[in-house]
Protein backbone atom coordinates (compact mmCIF):
# COMPACT_ATOMS: atom_id res chain seq x y z
CA UNK A 1 0.00 0.00 0.00
CA UNK A 2 2.92 2.38 0.55
CA UNK A 3 3.44 2.88 -3.19
CA UNK A 4 -0.16 4.05 -3.53
CA UNK A 5 0.00 6.35 -0.55
CA UNK A 6 3.35 7.83 -1.57
CA UNK A 7 2.87 11.56 -2.08
CA UNK A 8 -0.72 11.71 -0.83
CA UNK A 9 -1.33 14.34 1.78
CA UNK A 10 -2.02 12.92 5.27
CA UNK A 11 -2.78 16.27 6.87
CA UNK A 12 -3.09 19.82 5.59
CA UNK A 13 -0.66 21.29 8.09
CA UNK A 14 -1.80 24.65 9.38
CA UNK A 15 -5.24 24.37 7.82
CA UNK A 16 -8.56 24.48 9.61
CA UNK A 17 -10.01 21.90 9.71
CA UNK A 18 -7.30 19.23 9.67
CA UNK A 19 -7.71 16.95 6.64
CA UNK A 20 -6.56 13.33 6.60
CA UNK A 21 -6.56 10.67 3.91
CA UNK A 22 -7.61 7.03 4.09
CA UNK A 23 -7.26 4.48 1.31
CA UNK A 24 -10.24 2.13 1.77
CA UNK A 25 -12.02 -0.74 0.07
CA UNK A 26 -15.40 1.03 0.01
CA UNK A 27 -15.82 4.80 -0.16
CA UNK A 28 -18.34 6.39 2.21
CA UNK A 29 -21.03 8.37 0.41
CA UNK A 30 -21.60 11.16 2.90
CA UNK A 31 -23.88 14.21 2.55
CA UNK A 32 -22.75 16.48 -0.27
CA UNK A 33 -23.47 19.86 1.27
CA UNK A 34 -24.66 21.53 4.48
CA UNK A 35 -28.12 21.83 2.93
CA UNK A 36 -28.52 18.06 3.42
CA UNK A 37 -27.95 18.12 7.19
CA UNK A 38 -27.81 20.53 10.08
CA UNK A 39 -24.61 22.49 9.43
CA UNK A 40 -22.68 21.97 12.64
CA UNK A 41 -19.28 22.15 10.99
CA UNK A 42 -16.59 19.47 10.80
CA UNK A 43 -16.14 16.88 13.52
CA UNK A 44 -13.68 17.61 16.31
CA UNK A 45 -11.28 15.04 14.88
CA UNK A 46 -11.21 16.75 11.51
CA UNK A 47 -12.21 15.55 8.06
CA UNK A 48 -11.13 12.37 6.34
CA UNK A 49 -11.01 11.91 2.57
CA UNK A 50 -11.58 8.32 1.49
CA UNK A 51 -10.55 6.79 -1.82
CA UNK A 52 -9.56 3.39 -3.15
CA UNK A 53 -6.32 2.29 -4.75
CA UNK A 54 -7.82 2.03 -8.24
CA UNK A 55 -8.81 5.71 -8.15
CA UNK A 56 -5.34 6.76 -7.03
CA UNK A 57 -3.68 4.81 -9.82
CA UNK A 58 -6.08 6.08 -12.49
CA UNK A 59 -5.39 9.70 -11.58
CA UNK A 60 -1.65 9.10 -11.35
CA UNK A 61 -1.66 7.46 -14.79
CA UNK A 62 -3.69 10.27 -16.38
CA UNK A 63 -6.84 8.28 -17.14
CA UNK A 64 -8.96 10.77 -15.17
CA UNK A 65 -8.27 14.10 -13.51
CA UNK A 66 -8.32 14.53 -9.77
CA UNK A 67 -11.42 16.72 -9.86
CA UNK A 68 -13.23 14.18 -12.05
CA UNK A 69 -12.45 11.49 -9.49
CA UNK A 70 -13.80 13.58 -6.62
CA UNK A 71 -16.89 14.97 -8.35
CA UNK A 72 -17.91 11.57 -9.74
CA UNK A 73 -18.18 10.20 -6.19
CA UNK A 74 -15.02 8.10 -6.23
CA UNK A 75 -13.67 10.08 -3.28
CA UNK A 76 -15.75 10.26 -0.12
CA UNK A 77 -15.63 12.45 2.97
CA UNK A 78 -16.32 11.66 6.62
CA UNK A 79 -16.39 13.93 9.65
CA UNK A 80 -18.22 16.67 7.76
CA UNK A 81 -19.26 17.76 4.28
CA UNK A 82 -17.48 19.04 1.20
CA UNK A 83 -18.45 22.56 2.17
CA UNK A 84 -16.40 22.19 5.36
CA UNK A 85 -13.27 22.12 3.22
CA UNK A 86 -13.83 25.73 2.15
CA UNK A 87 -11.47 27.22 4.78
CA UNK A 88 -8.62 25.11 3.38
CA UNK A 89 -8.87 27.13 0.15
CA UNK A 90 -7.68 30.22 2.01
CA UNK A 91 -4.86 28.30 3.69
CA UNK A 92 -3.55 27.01 0.37
CA UNK A 93 -2.52 23.54 -0.77
CA UNK A 94 0.87 21.84 -1.12
CA UNK A 95 3.03 22.85 -4.07
CA UNK A 96 1.98 21.06 -7.29
CA UNK A 97 5.35 19.29 -7.54
CA UNK A 98 4.60 17.56 -4.25
CA UNK A 99 1.43 15.89 -5.51
CA UNK A 100 1.27 12.73 -7.64
CA UNK A 101 -0.54 13.52 -10.88
CA UNK A 102 0.07 12.67 -14.53
CA UNK A 103 3.21 14.23 -16.05
CA UNK A 104 2.95 17.65 -17.64
CA UNK A 105 2.92 17.74 -21.41
CA UNK A 106 6.23 18.73 -22.93
CA UNK A 107 6.65 21.32 -25.61
CA UNK A 108 7.67 24.88 -26.18
CA UNK A 109 5.33 27.83 -26.50
CA UNK A 110 4.70 29.29 -29.89
CA UNK A 111 5.72 32.82 -30.78
CA UNK A 112 3.22 35.37 -29.48
CA UNK A 113 1.11 36.70 -32.32
CA UNK A 114 -0.61 39.34 -30.22
CA UNK A 115 1.26 41.55 -27.81
CA UNK A 116 -1.64 42.95 -25.84
CA UNK A 117 -0.65 46.45 -26.93
CA UNK A 118 -2.63 46.80 -30.14
CA UNK A 119 -5.14 49.33 -28.84
CA UNK A 120 -3.01 51.05 -26.21
CA UNK A 121 -0.81 54.10 -26.22
CA UNK A 122 1.69 54.37 -23.39
CA UNK A 123 2.30 51.92 -20.55
CA UNK A 124 -0.28 49.16 -20.02
CA UNK A 125 -2.91 50.16 -17.47
CA UNK A 126 -4.89 46.95 -17.30
CA UNK A 127 -4.94 43.29 -18.29
CA UNK A 128 -3.75 42.04 -21.65
CA UNK A 129 -6.68 39.63 -21.82
CA UNK A 130 -10.14 39.55 -20.28
CA UNK A 131 -11.69 36.08 -20.14
CA UNK A 132 -15.38 35.61 -19.43
CA UNK A 133 -16.34 32.27 -17.91
CA UNK A 134 -19.37 30.51 -19.35
CA UNK A 135 -22.76 30.23 -17.63
CA UNK A 136 -26.03 28.57 -18.71
CA UNK A 137 -28.03 29.31 -21.83
CA UNK A 138 -31.36 27.74 -22.72
CA UNK A 139 -32.25 25.34 -25.52
CA UNK A 140 -32.75 28.29 -27.92
CA UNK A 141 -29.40 29.87 -27.13
CA UNK A 142 -30.75 32.66 -24.94
CA UNK A 143 -28.24 33.64 -22.28
CA UNK A 144 -29.16 33.32 -18.61
CA UNK A 145 -29.01 36.39 -16.38
CA UNK A 146 -25.61 35.19 -15.18
CA UNK A 147 -24.17 34.62 -18.65
CA UNK A 148 -25.44 37.95 -20.00
CA UNK A 149 -24.13 39.87 -16.98
CA UNK A 150 -20.68 38.28 -17.15
CA UNK A 151 -20.37 38.74 -20.90
CA UNK A 152 -21.36 42.41 -20.97
CA UNK A 153 -19.10 43.19 -18.01
CA UNK A 154 -16.14 41.46 -19.65
CA UNK A 155 -16.68 43.26 -22.96
CA UNK A 156 -16.80 46.62 -21.20
CA UNK A 157 -13.67 45.88 -19.19
CA UNK A 158 -11.79 44.81 -22.32
CA UNK A 159 -12.84 47.93 -24.20
CA UNK A 160 -11.88 50.27 -21.33
CA UNK A 161 -8.44 48.73 -20.85
CA UNK A 162 -7.53 47.95 -24.47
CA UNK A 163 -7.44 44.23 -23.75
CA UNK A 164 -8.50 41.33 -25.95
CA UNK A 165 -11.42 39.06 -25.09
CA UNK A 166 -11.41 35.33 -24.53
CA UNK A 167 -14.87 33.74 -24.68
CA UNK A 168 -15.38 30.37 -23.00
CA UNK A 169 -17.97 27.61 -22.95
CA UNK A 170 -18.65 24.74 -25.33
CA UNK A 171 -21.65 22.45 -24.96
CA UNK A 172 -22.94 20.35 -22.07
CA UNK A 173 -26.33 19.30 -20.77
CA UNK A 174 -25.83 21.15 -17.49
CA UNK A 175 -25.27 24.55 -19.10
CA UNK A 176 -25.79 24.46 -22.89
CA UNK A 177 -28.09 21.77 -24.36
CA UNK A 178 -27.76 23.05 -27.95
CA UNK A 179 -25.48 22.05 -30.80
CA UNK A 180 -23.65 25.37 -30.85
CA UNK A 181 -20.95 26.42 -28.36
CA UNK A 182 -21.91 28.75 -25.56
CA UNK A 183 -19.25 31.23 -26.60
CA UNK A 184 -21.03 31.72 -29.95
CA UNK A 185 -24.18 32.87 -28.13
CA UNK A 186 -22.08 35.24 -26.01
CA UNK A 187 -20.48 36.70 -29.15
CA UNK A 188 -23.89 37.15 -30.78
CA UNK A 189 -25.29 38.73 -27.61
CA UNK A 190 -22.56 41.37 -27.73
CA UNK A 191 -22.71 41.88 -31.49
CA UNK A 192 -26.48 42.51 -31.47
CA UNK A 193 -25.94 45.26 -28.91
CA UNK A 194 -22.89 46.73 -30.64
CA UNK A 195 -20.77 45.84 -27.63
CA UNK A 196 -18.24 43.60 -29.38
CA UNK A 197 -15.57 46.27 -29.81
CA UNK A 198 -12.54 44.45 -28.40
CA UNK A 199 -10.66 41.85 -30.48
CA UNK A 200 -11.46 38.23 -29.62
CA UNK A 201 -8.19 36.42 -29.06
CA UNK A 202 -9.67 32.95 -28.57
CA UNK A 203 -12.88 30.98 -28.06
CA UNK A 204 -12.67 27.95 -25.78
CA UNK A 205 -14.90 24.87 -26.09
CA UNK A 206 -14.61 24.27 -22.35
CA UNK A 207 -17.12 22.15 -20.47
CA UNK A 208 -16.65 23.27 -16.87
CA UNK A 209 -14.82 25.82 -14.74
CA UNK A 210 -11.60 23.84 -14.37
CA UNK A 211 -11.40 23.40 -18.14
CA UNK A 212 -12.11 27.12 -18.66
CA UNK A 213 -8.95 27.94 -16.74
CA UNK A 214 -6.83 25.10 -18.08
CA UNK A 215 -7.51 26.15 -21.67
CA UNK A 216 -7.08 29.80 -20.75
CA UNK A 217 -3.65 28.95 -19.36
CA UNK A 218 -2.77 27.33 -22.70
CA UNK A 219 -3.83 30.51 -24.54
CA UNK A 220 -1.82 32.79 -22.27
CA UNK A 221 1.21 30.49 -22.56
CA UNK A 222 1.10 30.40 -26.35
CA UNK A 223 0.62 34.14 -26.78
CA UNK A 224 2.99 35.34 -24.07
CA UNK A 225 0.21 37.09 -22.17
CA UNK A 226 1.51 39.01 -19.17
CA UNK A 227 -1.68 39.75 -17.24
CA UNK A 228 -5.14 38.21 -17.28
CA UNK A 229 -8.50 39.21 -15.85
CA UNK A 230 -11.15 36.54 -15.32
CA UNK A 231 -14.81 37.58 -15.14
CA UNK A 232 -17.41 35.45 -13.39
CA UNK A 233 -20.39 35.76 -11.04
CA UNK A 234 -20.16 36.73 -7.39
CA UNK A 235 -21.42 33.35 -6.17
CA UNK A 236 -18.81 31.60 -8.38
CA UNK A 237 -15.89 33.81 -7.34
CA UNK A 238 -14.46 31.74 -4.43
CA UNK A 239 -14.00 28.63 -6.56
CA UNK A 240 -12.61 30.60 -9.51
CA UNK A 241 -10.20 32.48 -7.27
CA UNK A 242 -8.95 29.20 -5.77
CA UNK A 243 -8.45 27.57 -9.18
CA UNK A 244 -6.86 30.70 -10.65
CA UNK A 245 -4.38 30.63 -7.78
CA UNK A 246 -3.41 27.10 -8.80
CA UNK A 247 -3.32 27.61 -12.56
CA UNK A 248 -2.93 31.34 -13.28
CA UNK A 249 -1.11 32.97 -10.37
CA UNK A 250 -1.42 36.73 -10.57
CA UNK A 251 -4.66 36.71 -12.56
CA UNK A 252 -7.33 39.06 -11.25
CA UNK A 253 -10.86 37.77 -10.69
CA UNK A 254 -13.79 40.12 -11.29
CA UNK A 255 -17.09 39.18 -9.64
CA UNK A 256 -20.35 40.31 -11.24
CA UNK A 257 -23.48 40.67 -9.09
CA UNK A 258 -26.89 39.66 -10.46
CA UNK A 259 -29.56 41.66 -8.62
CA UNK A 260 -32.30 40.32 -10.92
CA UNK A 261 -31.56 36.70 -9.99
CA UNK A 262 -34.39 35.27 -7.82
CA UNK A 263 -33.24 34.75 -4.24
CA UNK A 264 -34.12 31.04 -4.25
CA UNK A 265 -31.94 30.47 -7.31
CA UNK A 266 -29.13 32.56 -5.86
CA UNK A 267 -29.21 30.49 -2.66
CA UNK A 268 -29.17 27.25 -4.65
CA UNK A 269 -26.17 28.41 -6.65
CA UNK A 270 -24.27 29.48 -3.53
CA UNK A 271 -24.93 26.09 -1.90
CA UNK A 272 -23.73 24.32 -5.04
CA UNK A 273 -20.58 26.43 -5.10
CA UNK A 274 -19.76 25.67 -1.45
CA UNK A 275 -19.85 21.98 -2.31
CA UNK A 276 -17.92 22.39 -5.57
CA UNK A 277 -15.22 24.48 -3.88
CA UNK A 278 -14.73 21.79 -1.25
CA UNK A 279 -14.46 19.14 -3.95
CA UNK A 280 -11.78 20.96 -5.95
CA UNK A 281 -9.89 21.65 -2.72
CA UNK A 282 -9.99 17.93 -1.97
CA UNK A 283 -8.74 17.10 -5.47
CA UNK A 284 -5.88 19.59 -5.12
CA UNK A 285 -4.89 18.24 -1.71
CA UNK A 286 -4.82 14.69 -3.04
CA UNK A 287 -3.47 15.09 -6.54
CA UNK A 288 -2.46 18.70 -7.16
CA UNK A 289 -4.01 20.87 -9.88
CA UNK A 290 -5.80 19.18 -12.77
CA UNK A 291 -4.01 19.00 -16.11
CA UNK A 292 -5.32 18.64 -19.63
CA UNK A 293 -5.07 14.93 -20.33
CA UNK A 294 -4.60 15.44 -24.09
CA UNK A 295 -3.31 18.47 -26.03
CA UNK A 296 -6.11 20.83 -27.12
CA UNK A 297 -6.94 21.21 -30.81
CA UNK A 298 -6.59 24.71 -32.30
CA UNK A 299 -8.77 25.71 -35.26
CA UNK A 300 -8.32 29.00 -37.09
CA UNK A 301 -11.67 30.71 -37.67
CA UNK A 302 -10.31 33.79 -39.43
CA UNK A 303 -11.58 36.25 -36.82
CA UNK A 304 -10.27 34.22 -33.88
CA UNK A 305 -8.92 30.80 -32.85
CA UNK A 306 -11.09 28.03 -31.45
CA UNK A 307 -9.58 25.77 -28.79
CA UNK A 308 -11.16 22.35 -28.25
CA UNK A 309 -10.10 19.98 -25.44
Amino acid sequence: MSDVLDGLVHAAVGSTPVVRVAVVDSVTRGPASPVEREDTGPAAGGLTLELDTATVREVQSGLVTGSQAVMSGRVGITGGTWADLGPVAAAGVPHPEERPGPPERSGQPGQPRWSGQSSRSGPPAGPDVVAVLGAPNDARGNLSVMAAGRTVHAAGLAERTGAALVLTGGTGRHFNPTGQPHWAYCRDHLARRNLLRAPVLACLDSRHTYEDLLLLREVTYRHGIRSTAVVTSDYHEPRVRFLAGLLLPGASVHAVAHPDLPSAEANRLRAHERTALGQVVAAALLFGPDRLLVPPVRTELGWTVRWTP
